[in-house]
């Protein structure tokens, strides 16, 4: 595998040869979306080794079995359904709730965008249309916060795991801070920083796993 650290419009390029076997060229970008074109590319190389795949970050793919076996694989490999079932049943029972916090938690427990979670769990059927829209607008809202102070285009690098603190246990702390039961001074002490800090680092922590705008190229989208 090979990772392009310059602007480019490829998003992902894979072929397979029988002499050196598979190779796979990604563009660098957000840890959850590289993830989500490696998965795509190793789907179309296990669906169809003879063609190279070439995939445009602008560029819409086209309908054709390959294309939707590699989406299917890809949300398989990522997101299989057994854990993630178990993951969200776990979340669901504990909160008593599906709150756009605990979408996010799930989202980068598994390593994937907000986008790929969605898809998946519409298709498990394990949240109903309304619930999502909801928590598609929570995310949305809590995303603009960053847009008066940054640069048009400008995006917040990923959010490493809070030093020596399970995301878990971030999960929690920023669960207990949305439903005001602690307040934001009581935030910062349970994550370890600042006030200020702690707004920053939570904002990159939505950033890391929410696109920017619309659905990216390397998205996970079963068919179905």
């Amino acid at each position: 595998m090979y990772v392009l650290d310059q602007p480019t419009h490829l998003s992902a390029a894979a072929f397979h040869h029988a002499a050196i076997g598979g190779s796979v060229l990604l563009t660098e970008g957000s840890i959850p979306r590289m993830r989500s074109s490696l998965a795509h590319a190793l789907g179309h190389l296990l669906a169809n080794r003879d063609e190279a795949m070439v995939d445009a970050a602008d560029g819409p793919r086209r309908r054709t079995p390959v294309e939707a076996f590699a989406a299917s694989f890809a949300a398989a490999l990522l997101l299989p359904a057994r854990g993630l079932r178990e993951r969200f049943s776990a979340v669901h029972n504990e909160a008593n709730e599906v709150s756009d916090i605990a979408v996010l938690y799930l989202a980068r427990t598994f390593g994937v965008s907000v986008q790929a979670l969605r898809a998946r769990l519409e298709a498990l059927r394990l949240v109903s249309t309304a619930t999502l829209r909801r928590i598609d607008e929570a995310i949305r809202e809590a995303g603009s916060a960053a847009t008066p102070e940054m640069d048009p285009g400008q995006e917040l690098p990923d959010q490493p795991r809070w030093e020596m603190l399970p995301e878990y246990y971030v999960f929690l702390a920023m669960r207990a801070y949305r439903k005001e039961l602690i307040s934001r001074g009581r935030l910062a002490e349970c994550l370890g920083t600042t006030e200020a800090e702690t707004a920053v680092r939570l904002l990159r922590y939505v950033a890391s796993v929410t696109e920017p705008a619309g659905e990216p190229p390397g998205a996970v989208v079963p068919n179905h």
